[in-house]
């Protein structure tokens, strides 16, 4: 599919197909990281955060367990 660069301001905008976008997620207002390869523009959603840091954002007193036992050291385990 071609599509066509647009002047907007002091910048070039391309628009991206609707059926890219949807495939891909895209919707106004989400951040994209813009890069080149070898003369070829590419375009991925932006890192999302840490996944672990945002599971242990929901961590609190109401589901937070003990210890849990696995038995004896079986090997040169040191507790």
């Amino acid at each position: 599919m071609e599509v066509v660069t647009r002047k907007l301001d002091d910048r070039l905008t391309l628009q991206i197909p609707q059926n890219f976008a949807s495939e891909l997620g895209f919707e106004p207002g989400t951040e994209v990281s813009v890069t080149t390869l070898g003369g070829t523009i590419i375009i991925r959603p932006a890192r999302q955060p840490n996944l672990l840091d945002k599971l242990l954002e929901q961590v609190d007193e109401s589901n937070l367990h003990g210890e849990t036992s696995t038995g004896p050291a079986s090997g040169r385990e040191e507790w």
